[in-house]
């Protein structure tokens, strides 16, 4: 560690934690300069490995500067590591003298590989064609198409005064597609909240659009997802709404599979039933 009047600058090694590394280095020297202006000044790292070719160490480096840029006057050190850990192997893939074996699959940037099914077998691939963009819900209306991937639920019956079922926030188990590691994360609808893997460190962003499910139409919401699959809906500790068609109220409760969900209206005292056989989750479009 040197320093000086205009700050600190050290090495860091890492060793990654992918665990299907395939690359013969075992550790990712860096050289790190921190300003004494930071985080207000940023700081500075630079990959060096003299096993590396001129040209891949100068497309590593000029990637690293610029994430270091979108990250500029916040406390970038730390989700810098991060991301660096996360993606030299894929800056890394020129370099095929460090592969230990041939048949490597390589992934274009934004592609991503996609689980087949979850837990219970019950995510299923759909063969809709949906070709237009997510566009994010601002007015709080339901969305009116099926996209990402759809949360639905099976054999659905309203019973009372219950007219139809709409999110408030749901319980997803997500699996990420790096390690397969399965994380818990609450989302709220018409907003995006992420979560860093606790054995790889990805982040897993989920976007959840509300729906308005009624007997007949099933999905009750979709999500976007990035760097995560879903696992499972987790119903019972969710908070869904149902509306009462005697006096427009929602009243918010936890959904239980396989029998009757009870409630009664916090407006006009109606009671309300609610029951569905089970939850399916089906990959409309791979984004």
């Amino acid at each position: 560690m040197l320093k000086n009047d205009y700050g600190t600058m050290f090495q860091i090694v890492i060793k990654p934690t992918d665990p299907d590394w395939n690359l013969t280095i075992l550790e990712i020297n860096l050289d790190v300069f921190v300003p004494l202006e930071y985080p207000a000044a940023s700081c500075s790292i630079e990959f060096c490995d003299e096993r590396v070719s001129e040209s891949t160490l100068d497309s590593i480096n000029t990637a690293i500067k610029e994430e270091l840029s979108l990250r500029d006057g916040s406390l970038c050190l730390r989700p810098m590591l991060r991301w660096i850990e996360r993606n030299i192997k894929d800056m890394l893939q020129p370099e095929s003298q460090f592969h230990t074996h041939s048949s490597l699959k390589v992934y274009k940037k934004g592609e991503i590989e996609w689980s087949e099914s979850d837990s219970d077998g019950s995510i299923e691939d759909d063969n809709t064609d949906v070709t237009a963009p997510i566009i994010p819900d601002q007015t709080g209306e339901f969305l009116d198409k099926e996209v990402g991937t759809s949360i639905r639920l099976i054999d659905i019956n309203l019973h009372g005064t219950s007219h139809g079922l709409v999110p408030q926030n749901i319980l997803f188990l997500l699996q990420c597609l790096r390690c397969k590691t399965q994380m818990e994360l609450v989302v709220a609808p018409n907003s995006s909240k992420s979560v860093a893997c606790s054995r790889c460190s990805c982040d897993l962003m989920c976007k959840l659009y509300k729906k308005l499910c009624l007997p007949g139409t099933v999905s009750i919401a979709c999500v976007d997802l990035i760097g995560c699959s879903v696992a499972d809906a987790l119903f019972t500790r969710s908070q869904i709404l149902s509306i009462c068609t005697e006096c427009s109220t929602s009243t918010a409760l936890g959904l239980a599979s396989g029998t009757n969900n009870e409630t009664w209206c916090l407006s006009c005292g109606h009671k309300m039933t609610i029951s569905f056989e089970g939850i399916k989750i089906i990959v409309i479009n791979h984004l």
